[in-house]
């Protein structure tokens, strides 16, 4: 037997192997997760509903040349506002006397919360097979930032940033105020967001709730800390930023007269002589 014989089914049994795949990159890594984590938020969880019904109303003018809201409006169909499902309910009313061509065009897209837990599903799948790719503590790091970054910019969230500790607070202070504040937002709105997640088919429920909690409170005090120093850092590089003592900050005008360190008689000298007339 030949030494290439010998190792044949070795060599096909690696062949058969299905290929390495690439390891995600930052970018991808923080993109999947971005979107994975609008799935936990007020405004985020209602999107995939929001583009299955896109999807329909799309498919329905493509196919009549004419919008939903129009239609309904010419054929006295009341449209709901705020139901997905109920807004799919009216377009069936509007399809019933279209040709079979334009129905099979709009069909499809019917079942809105079919479609809704189909783009949810994925959007976790897509995050979930982008974590399978990632290696090394920097691609964990840029995941798990995603999730609080996108935890903190939701509207809801955002608006109460202002809320946090008083002006002039300490910074440990500041921050544990912040994340308090941010913490209690976010479980206020959990039974809404768990609510959806389950609604779409998601995991949901008490374990979730407390993840998306402890996000939150990461993300509102990481901003305020962020917003708290670059304030500093612009106010010491304007020079509005005083020191605590009220003394005069140094710079080229108080080195060379500084009337915090100058006996009584020489600073009354100094401020009741003359204007342009030198020193002694």
């Amino acid at each position: 037997m030949s030494f290439a014989a010998a190792f044949a089914d070795r060599d096909r049994e690696i062949a058969g192997r299905p290929a390495a795949r690439n390891p995600a990159s930052l970018g991808e890594v923080w993109r999947s997760e971005w979107q994975a984590a609008g799935l936990d938020t007020m405004t985020g969880v209602g999107r995939p509903w929001q583009d299955a019904q896109d999807d329909l109303e799309g498919a329905f003018k493509q196919a009549t040349g004419e919008s939903v809201f129009d239609a309904a409006t010419r054929k006295g169909i009341k449209l709901p506002g705020s139901s997905f499902e109920g807004r799919a309910a009216a377009v069936r009313q509007l399809i019933a006397d279209l040709d079979g061509s334009q129905r099979q065009t709009i069909e499809p897209f019917l079942d809105v919360r079919a479609r809704a837990r189909t783009k949810a599903a994925e959007i976790e799948r897509q995050a979930e097979d982008t974590s399978d790719r990632t290696f090394g503590l920097s691609g964990t790091a840029v995941g798990f930032l995603a999730g609080v970054a996108r935890q903190t910019v939701d509207p809801v969230n955002l608006v109460t940033l202002p809320l946090g500790a008083a002006r002039g607070a300490g910074v440990l202070r500041m921050l544990a105020t912040e994340a308090g504040v941010g913490a209690a937002t976010q479980a206020a709105q959990e039974p809404v967001i768990q609510s959806g997640r389950a609604a779409l088919g998601l995991e949901a429920g008490f374990g979730q709730a407390i993840g998306n909690i402890a996000e939150a409170g990461l993300g509102a005090a990481g901003m305020a800390g962020l917003l708290r120093g670059a304030g500093y850092v612009l106010r010491r590089t304007m020079g509005l930023d005083a020191p605590a003592d009220g003394r005069v900050p140094a710079g080229p005008e108080s080195a060379r007269l500084n009337v915090n360190e100058m006996p009584p008689s020489a600073l009354e000298t100094a401020l009741t002589r003359p204007a342009g007339e030198p020193p002694a």
